[in-house]
């Protein structure tokens, strides 16, 4: 047995694809798991593919035979939990306690006492099994932190008592709105839970001329709520202290005019010669919307009617990218020219 540190696996999405192929053949699959300063190799039987603990994750926690002490046990170092939808592994409060989050009503803490239910307490209690002790941070809309110790948790109720509330300190200076074309594959889901960790205050998602993925209208209600977990996800990653909104799907056309008279100043990001580059633009000071198309590019139509509507069209540089490196390029280009990709005293 080696020697070593407990470290966070990260597991490609397909590895973890083919292990739900196994579990409904009933078949045991390898895995790596955390053992105190050891590490190991053990097998276990994943749960039942429809069981989920928490959003989208499967958790699993099993006293192994043969180990030398309790404290060699994963459920100790509290065994990380994979995300199926992301094929990344989410480390629990026990090993990076900053790291429990949760976004909850501003209803949720009264008299000095943090109570959740519904989906919050099973992740909270029934996924990340937390024990009375144990601290969180609970983020209100108001944008306030509040430090809380659990008192009691189970998969129905989580009950905190808060220990102290500050206004947070993590959010951007500048205001940034992600008008997204739909995408292919899970392209889309990315792009959400990415800009959701960088900072963006909301996102619009948009269906244009070349967009490929259509879902049906009568199945968009089910795709927003999915969208919004998505992106709670991400914020929760990323210590936000707001949670992004996920607006409605509109036209290229809708995006523009709403993102206007909300007091952004719109960019259309766009490939082609003569173009001014969004490292450049002026940002004014009501904030930004970045329009981003879908994988075959933005229609001339639409980069004329963008135009007429008061969207500039800028450029990203001599070479052509992907929607997601896209995406992120232009959100950190406009992070680092505010200043907001520097640390902050909280």
């Amino acid at each position: 047995m080696h020697q070593g540190f407990a470290v966070e696996l990260v597991v490609p999405r397909q590895i973890a694809a083919k292990a739900l192929q196994l579990e409904r053949q009933g078949l045991e699959t390898p895995c790596f798991v955390g053992l105190g300063f050891e590490a190991g190799v053990g097998k276990r039987r994943l749960p039942p593919a429809g069981e989920k603990c928490g959003a989208q994750r499967i958790g699993y926690r099993k006293r192994l035979a043969g180990l030398p002490n309790e404290s060699s046990q994963p459920g100790v170092l509290r065994h990380a939990l994979l995300d199926t939808g992301h094929g990344r592994t989410v480390v629990d409060a026990a090993t990076i306690p900053a790291m429990v989050r949760v976004f909850v009503e501003q209803g949720a803490i009264a008299e000095g006492r943090l109570r959740l239910g519904g989906d919050d307490a099973r992740h909270l209690g029934g996924a990340l099994r937390m024990r009375p002790g144990e601290e969180l941070v609970a983020v209100t809309p108001d944008g306030v932190e509040h430090r809380c110790e659990v008192i009691s948790a189970s998969a129905r109720e989580v009950e905190a008592a808060v220990l102290g509330s500050a206004p947070s300190h993590r959010e951007p200076s500048l205001r940034v709105r992600l008008a997204q074309a739909l995408l292919k594959g899970d392209q889309f889901d990315r792009i959400l839970e990415y800009a959701a960790e960088l900072g963006v205050e909301s996102i619009q998602p948009l269906l244009t001329e070349r967009t490929v993925a259509r879902p049906e209208p009568k199945k968009l209600v089910a795709r927003l709520d999915r969208w919004r977990q998505i992106v709670r996800q991400g914020a929760e990653l990323g210590q936000r202290g707001r949670l992004p909104e996920v607006l409605p799907v509109a036209s290229p056309s809708e995006a523009t005019a709403a993102a206007v008279a909300a007091g952004f100043r719109v960019f259309l990001l766009y490939e082609g010669t003569g173009l001014s580059s969004l490292s450049e633009a002026d940002l004014g000071d009501g904030g930004v919307c970045l329009m981003a198309g879908p994988e075959g590019g933005w229609s001339e139509a639409e980069v004329k009617l963008a135009r007429a509507s008061g969207a500039a069209i800028v450029s990203l540089g001599p070479r052509i990218m992907r929607p997601l490196p896209a995406v992120l390029t232009a959100i950190g280009a406009l992070y680092h020219r505010t200043g907001d990709l520097q640390l902050k005293e909280d």
